[in-house]
């Protein structure tokens, strides 16, 4: 596996070489061309403080990742250790041990991507993905659905989405804050093995297995199918959009690597409009911030359209306020102007003390509290 550092001077390098000598490789590329990739190792010559030959993995490397600001650099094994190192890129030095226990579901480590922010990193494992904190090296988040190997995974440009691809079910968005599964997309056969999103967030590539050596584009604000790429003779094993996002490259297992470039207009289906906020399931969601002071905003997600309210009440069980909506679509209510808004206030329009409240949504015939903290 390789990846470049986002200023484009250092190429890390990891995979098998043994059983007993695994290593990742930071090369500094500046002023340096590789003629032929057969080269690779003596035409990038090996910047003394800039190598990390990490001898604790005992399994294969099965993917490195580059945190957007360049200074960390994510290592994750694909067998026995079922783990992800982070490794600070000045150094060389461990910062921090991502280990998740193996089960059916979480058997190696596939892939793996850093959110735009830097501040989560996204693992796919056997038949589930799972989302950690950067800063604090804790799981925040178990993504369950697919049914087979998880073959990649990426961040939408915002954030807000992440799209895993698997061999032999379909692609699944996710919507990050809350954590679930938002649409399943349909169309390769034989399961899906890359995905990429163009820069601008618009085009969503995904690459098909040797089952079906395709790659299909989807118009992402309408989650629509637009087009299908011919070309390529077996599986998609990496996509890249060029940063005006008008040219897709596709590297295929066939020994080829293809541009394209992409049409304007979606095609039309037949199939009206989606969007990408539905929502399988009702759920009331953690309110952001949490503790807070004075404002808070509280997200939630319909399955069905309903009335909704949002009752707060004290830690005695006192009402505290009431937040009445009406009757609302279905659909996420997640970001700020949709979510539920709290100005920390009681009916009267008085602050209220800090403590500890819960919120209680009624959305037809849904309803489920979560707890909250005001510090003050």
């Amino acid at each position: 596996s390789i990846a470049f550092s986002p200023n484009g001077q250092t190429l890390a390098s990891g995979g098998s070489s043994g059983w007993a000598d695994n290593k990742v490789f930071l090369w500094d590329i500046a002023g340096t061309v590789a003629l032929r990739s057969s080269e690779l190792e003596c035409q990038f010559p090996v910047s003394s403080n800039h190598t990390a030959a990490y001898l604790h993995h005992i399994s294969t490397v099965s993917a490195v990742a580059f945190s957007p600001d360049g200074k960390t650099l994510a290592v994750s094994e694909e067998y026995e250790n079922n783990r992800v190192i982070l490794l600070d890129v000045a150094t060389g030095v461990s910062e921090a041990v991502l280990a998740t226990p193996r089960t059916n579901n979480s058997d190696g480590v596939a892939c793996i991507a850093f959110s735009p922010d830097g501040k989560t990193l996204a693992i796919g494992y056997y038949r589930n993905l799972r989302l950690w904190d950067v800063s604090s090296a804790t799981l925040t988040a178990t993504l369950e659905g697919h049914l087979h190997w998880i073959s990649d995974v990426t961040f939408s440009p915002d954030g807000d989405l992440l799209v895993s691809s698997s061999y032999r079910d379909p692609v699944r968005v996710w919507d990050v804050v809350s954590a679930t599964e938002i649409a399943a997309l349909n169309g390769h056969a034989g399961g899906a093995q890359s995905v990429a999103f163009s820069p601008n967030g618009k085009t969503l590539a995904i690459g098909g297995t040797y089952r079906e050596s395709t790659v299909r584009l989807w118009d992402v604000p309408n989650v629509r199918h637009k087009a299908t790429l011919v070309g390529h003779r077996d599986g998609i094993n990496d996509l890249a959009f060029s940063p005006d996002s008008r040219t897709l490259v596709s590297g295929s297992g066939d020994g080829t690597v293809l541009l394209w470039e992409l049409p304007g207009e979606p095609e039309t289906l037949g199939a009206p409009p989606q969007t990408w906020q539905t929502a399988k399931q009702s759920s009331l969601l953690q309110n952001y911030p949490n503790p807070f002071n004075p404002e808070t905003w509280i997200p939630y997600q319909l399955a069905n359209p309903a009335d909704v309210t949002i009752s707060i009440y004290a830690a005695d069980g006192k009402l505290v306020r009431t937040l009445a909506f009406g009757q609302q679509a279905a659909g996420i209510y997640k970001s700020r102007d949709r979510a539920a808004y709290w100005d920390g206030k009681n009916e009267l329009g008085e602050p209220v003390s800090s403590g500890v409240y819960f919120y209680t949504l009624s959305a037809g015939q849904f309803t489920a509290t979560r707890r909250m903290l005001i510090l003050k």
